[in-house]
């Protein structure tokens, strides 16, 4: 299911199901054997987007739930074993939904297939998609 809030403006209304879409099947193709069958919330107000993959039994989700921040700054943990130089950068919003679909999608990768919690595999994995689909955005976060 994908809700976005009210505090979303119309111009990046339009513009989330391309963006959902074309980060869901980078991940999808990364991992197939994963269910990605996970509810989104899209928000403005969000200051970071977040994951929540509620296994207690008193969560406030029901089911694995991603929110996704529409604003336009792109920021990536500080990775120096992923030799990132820059770790914020204003983009478009559609470049940074994408980039946080994927982040939480890996953080539910992480989960389903048992493997470590963190943020290298995550961050990892928003290069990758960075330079995949924007070269010049990938380029500029890393070492010269």
């Amino acid at each position: 299911m994908i809700t976005i809030r009210k505090s979303v403006p119309s111009f990046v209304k339009e513009e989330i199901e391309g963006s959902f879409t074309k980060a869901i099947e980078f991940m999808k193709r990364k991992y197939p054997e994963v269910n990605f069958d996970i509810d989104f919330i899209f928000s403005n107000t969000l200051c970071r987007s977040r994951y929540y993959r509620n296994d207690e039994k008193d969560c406030k989700y029901k089911t694995p739930t991603a929110q996704i921040c529409t604003r336009d700054l792109l920021m990536l943990y500080d990775m120096k074993t992923l030799n990132i130089i820059r770790r914020q950068l204003v983009v478009n919003e559609n470049i940074q939904i994408e980039s946080a679909i994927v982040h939480e999608l890996t953080h539910h990768v992480q989960y389903e297939n048992k493997l470590p919690i963190g943020e290298l595999l995550t961050t990892s994995n928003e290069l990758e998609y960075l330079k995949e689909n924007y070269y010049e955005v990938w380029d500029y976060l890393m070492v010269d």
